[in-house]
């Protein structure tokens, strides 16, 4: 079910709108669970109590409200960008009074000349990605921060000696590593999905391990660890190469399961200097190549050439893996004839 509030108070408007959701709901053969649902308020006194009482998916968002109020669309834009967390779509034909606002995922702006139609097609498509469902103003996040709040801050708080230790900073380190630990605990039929690999955009401008920079239309990893870069003006960096051999390999088997099975072996084994990594650039396979590390100053990694970072999770089995292949012990070859004749031709 998706529940959408509309601002609106022209009533010829309110009946088209409704009409159209009624004409959606039948064409693509929605069920109750799958239905779409539209409230109509004229302005937004009671929005906040609505918001906090019930459970929207998406605001419809005209521009003017009446000549009283011919501010009100683009006020309470601002003020849920701001403040809350809930999809907006704007449907006005006035559009050009808030060309300042760009487009974003979960803001939409789509002119009234348009059918409602591709308004419904856009929060059904976010709908289904669940990403407000974890983090709207009512999504799984603020559940467990709210669980975290009654039952456990009370004992988190009394491993703190004094007020004067209470700063933000360090408050909200804590409490966010448990809500990340809450969300770590995991049954073993829990797998990580490859978009959790990278954190995009960067949390920062800075050089950090796990940062993907481009340089000289190459992609390198930074491996050099965190306590190390704040000590030294360098980094060490890994070379990533891009693998059509991936491709190949994947899509050769007619078979899915196959397929499957071969993709399998790549992502968990490898080569024993290769680490596979998702695509991040143009949707291409990449593989981390601990035989090519090159180090390059601090200075030289700048935002501008920054791509992405790896989660901090699997960097951690990438370091392991590269500290295993970069200490690695070799044993001389023994001569296999040399010894034959000493375990048999000698003896016997």
């Amino acid at each position: 079910m998706i529940k959408i509030l509309a601002i609106e108070d022209d009533l010829s408007q309110i009946n088209m709108l409704r009409s159209k959701v009624e004409t959606y709901n039948i064409k693509n053969k929605f069920g109750e669970q799958d239905k779409i649902f539209i409230e109509f308020r004229q302005n937004d006194d009671d929005i906040g109590k609505l918001l906090f009482e019930e459970k929207f998916d998406c605001l419809v968002v005209d521009i003017n409200w009446g000549s009283s109020n011919p501010n009100g669309g683009r006020n309470l834009i601002t003020k849920i960008i701001n403040n809350k967390r809930i999809p907006i779509v704007v449907y006005s034909g006035k559009l050009n009074q808030i060309e300042d606002l760009d487009e974003r995922f979960g803001f939409k702006k789509i002119d009234r000349t348009e059918s409602f139609s591709v308004a419904l097609d856009y929060i059904v498509k976010v709908k289904k990605t669940h990403i407000f469902d974890l983090l709207g103003y009512d999504g799984q996040l603020d559940k467990i921060v709210t669980e975290i709040f009654w039952k456990d801050i009370d004992k988190s708080l009394r491993a703190m000696p004094t007020e004067d230790d209470l700063d933000n900073k360090s408050l909200t380190r804590m409490l966010t590593t448990r809500v990340v630990n809450y969300l770590s605990l995991s049954n073993e039929d829990d797998k990580y999905k490859y978009y959790e690999f990278y954190i995009n955009p960067s949390l920062t401008a800075d050089c950090h391990n796990g940062d993907i920079y481009k340089l000289n239309d190459s992609y390198y990893l930074v491996i050099t660890p965190e306590c190390q870069l704040l000590k030294i003006g360098t980094a060490n960096l890994l070379k990533i190469n891009f693998s059509d051999k991936i491709d190949k390999t994947v899509l050769e088997p007619k078979n899915r399961l196959k397929r499957i099975d071969a993709l399998a072996r790549i992502v968990r084994d490898g080569n024993c200097f290769e680490h596979y990594i998702p695509p991040f650039n143009d949707n291409r396979h990449a593989v981390i190549d601990f035989r090519e590390i090159i180090t390059v100053n601090k200075s030289d990694l700048t935002e501008d050439k920054k791509e992405t970072t790896i989660n901090s999770v699997y960097m951690k089995n990438i370091q392991s893996r590269f500290s295993q292949y970069y200490s690695r012990q070799g044993q001389p070859d023994i001569d296999i004839d040399h010894l034959y004749k000493y375990l048999y031709e000698t003896n016997n």
